[in-house]
């Protein structure tokens, strides 16, 4: 679905159609997906991943060990370095924001703007602008304690403007809260490669959304000025990944095309209807990726059935369910398909109605 997202934003026609920020809650979708791999009563159907999902199956339940005679399996080994490393990561993570943080927040000059802060600062939230010498490139940091960060370098009255507007827009709408909820959800699957993937197409996502929003009602000479400050900043940072913080000039050249042609033509109209055909149809993948799940399918042996010699049925909430009885009994029944007949198993007494209810069969 991620890499689906990525092909689709890649495409210029379909580019010039659709808001980054249609990508941005797509992506944030995503994420979300794969944060909760939750199952929905009457909803979510296994299907059989074949012979090879049993073969993994088998492999990750064979037994390693005992510990105080609980059996340890090679999935608990996996789980626990899975675990292991994503909080090693975390609190390096949280260490190396702090520390950054506070490195931003008490040294350098503070300079007076208040016309770019006073929407950000409020008796919860408070936004400081610093010059710092040893930044390469204008950033913004902080979540309650909100830094806008510029190098010590001699700005045109433009261009501070331009770059303060950018780094602003960022912490007005949240930008930062959603690049580091980003970056915690890398270091949790930090073994998926497709995370990683996503996590730049977020960040590119959060660059388009800032500056449309920037240059929403503004003139095209204000556009080129924007452009070329940009460029400008672009060519002065050293290429370096800002992970804890939004970057005006982040990116590789590719990236930076890709946010000056968004730029070009923001001015274009882009249909309504076009946006919303494009997202029902991905939020529609999502939504789809729920209702299955792929699992590990046995045959039942002899030993399963015992003496039985009849017909074996297998029940479930999506070929069966309970009839409530004119009598007030209630029978089982079986649908030989989603159109075809249906046949009466057994009656089922009343105190055994939850053990088939607790298996997601409904009564009906």
């Amino acid at each position: 679905m991620m890499i689906l997202i990525y092909k689709i934003r890649k495409e210029d026609k379909l580019f010039d159609k659709v808001n980054p920020k249609v990508f941005l809650i797509i992506y944030s979708l995503c994420l979300l997906r794969m944060l909760f791999p939750v199952e929905f009563e009457g909803y979510t159907r296994p299907i059989s991943g074949g012979p090879v999902w049993n073969y993994v199956n088998d492999f990750l339940s064979a037994e390693v060990c005992k510990i105080s005679g609980y059996p340890v399996t090679i999935i608990h080994l996996i789980i626990a370095i899975w675990f292991a490393v994503a909080a090693v990561k975390l609190v390096q993570y949280i260490k190396k924001y702090r520390r950054i943080h506070n490195i931003f927040w008490y040294s350098g000059e503070e300079i007076e703007a208040d016309e770019f802060t006073e929407v950000t600062n409020n008796r919860f939230i408070s936004t400081k602008i610093k010059r710092i010498n040893f930044i390469d490139a204008p950033c913004c940091m902080g979540i309650f304690k909100r830094i806008i960060a510029i190098p010590n370098e001699n700005y045109t009255s433009r261009e501070l403007e331009i770059i303060l507007k950018h780094e602003n827009e960022h912490l007005r709408n949240n930008d930062v809260l959603i690049k580091h909820l980003i970056n915690i959800i890398c270091k949790i699957y930090w073994w998926n490669p497709v995370v990683l993937f996503v996590k730049k197409n977020i960040n590119q996502s959060l660059e388009l959304n800032c500056d449309m929003r920037v240059l929403e009602n503004n003139t095209q000479e204000y556009r080129i000025e924007y452009l070329e400050t940009i460029l400008q900043e672009y060519k002065r940072h050293n290429e370096i990944e800002h992970e804890l913080m939004l970057a005006l000039a982040d990116g590789n050249p590719e990236e930076l095309y890709e946010r000056f042609k968004a730029i070009s033509s923001a001015k274009r109209k882009k249909s309504i209807i076009n946006q919303f055909v494009i997202s029902f149809c991905l939020l529609a993948i999502v939504m789809i990726s729920y209702s299955f799940i792929i699992q590990a399918n046995y045959e039942p042996t002899e030993a399963n059935l015992g003496d039985y010699e009849g017909e074996v049925l297998s029940i479930d909430g999506f070929n069966s369910y309970l009839r409530k009885n004119d009598d007030g009994t209630y029978s089982l029944i079986y649908k030989e398909s989603i159109l075809g007949q249906e046949q009466v198993i057994l009656d089922v007494a009343e105190e055994e109605l939850s053990y088939y209810t607790d298996t997601g069969i409904k009564i009906e």
